[in-house]
């Protein structure tokens, strides 16, 4: 890379870990835990038992198999059984069919006791209901294949997103420091989505 291109991927860097650990101080300083259920506690929802399935897809975002990444949507379906919430977030495979990604049950699963490590379900189901989720996992995806390509020299696209955007011509034409500074706008442009309250990325 460009001198020029790595003091710019630094800074961008830089300035995406500052929002992390800013959210993350916030809910510290707040006693702000993560829980599935919080996600439930301003929903206008029915007595008793219901559930819900959103209508539509969401819109694409990658996602890892594996080791590699790839594109794929949700869908996100909650709901309340016998007093108890539910959430399940499915997810469409490679031949575009949905397939259950996470369920989490609060009866099977009350995790409960919040001085207990995050349970990895949990940092999953917010990654997907919190308003920041889609943008977090697109500069996350962006970030991996700059440093990829680095590493390799050559141009990692897992998700192959770049033939959506440009022409083959133009891909042809690109060398790695073209792309490292393609994907930096589009981290950029994501990040410019962040909501950096930490009360809205919850809401």
């Amino acid at each position: 890379m460009k001198s020029s291109t790595v003091v710019t991927l630094a800074n961008t860097r830089e300035s995406y870990e500052l929002y992390v650990n800013g959210i993350l101080d916030s809910w510290r300083a707040t006693g702000f835990t993560l829980h599935p259920r919080d996600f439930f506690k301003d929903l206008d929802m029915p007595d008793g038992d219901f559930s819900y399935e959103q209508p539509e897809l969401s819109e694409s975002y990658p996602t890892k198999d594996g080791r590699k990444y790839r594109l794929t949507s949700s869908v996100v379906s909650y709901g309340r059984k016998n007093g108890k919430y539910w959430i399940q977030i499915k997810e469409t495979d490679p031949e575009g069919e949905l397939k259950n990604s996470i369920f989490w049950n609060q009866a099977r699963e009350p995790m409960d006791d919040e001085s207990k490590p995050l349970h990895p379900i949990v940092t999953r189901i917010w990654s997907h209901l919190s308003n920041n989720g889609e943008f977090e996992k697109w500069i996350m995806y962006w970030f991996d294949m700059i440093d990829q390509s680095d590493e390799e020299n050559e141009i990692i696209d897992e998700a192959n997103v770049l033939n959506e955007v440009v022409q083959a011509d133009v891909k042809e034409s690109m060398s790695v420091d073209d792309w490292v500074l393609f994907c930096l706008r589009e981290i950029k442009e994501n990040m410019l989505l962040l909501n950096k309250s930490w009360e809205k990325v919850t809401d």
